[in-house]
């Protein structure tokens, strides 16, 4: 009985997609690395890897912080 409710919590999370997130197809869009994932940035998906989304997100950031000082 405690299996069958173990396998039914499981499944319910897995198909809510808690099951982590899904490697990408495609490489990252700036070290070609394999293990990429896809991003929602600004409207645009985009592919990259753990790495490189940190950079992306650090110089975003700072993009968006000299706009608004311009303003």
């Amino acid at each position: 009985m405690k299996k069958a409710i173990l396998i039914c919590v499981l499944s319910v999370m897995v198909l809510a997609g808690c099951g982590g997130r899904r490697q990408s197809d495609n490489k990252c869009l700036y070290c070609n690395s394999v293990y990429a994932y896809d991003y929602q940035i600004d409207g645009q998906t985009v592919t990259f890897c753990e790495d490189c989304y940190e950079k992306e997100m650090e110089q975003n950031n700072q993009v968006k912080a000299d706009l608004k000082s311009d303003i």
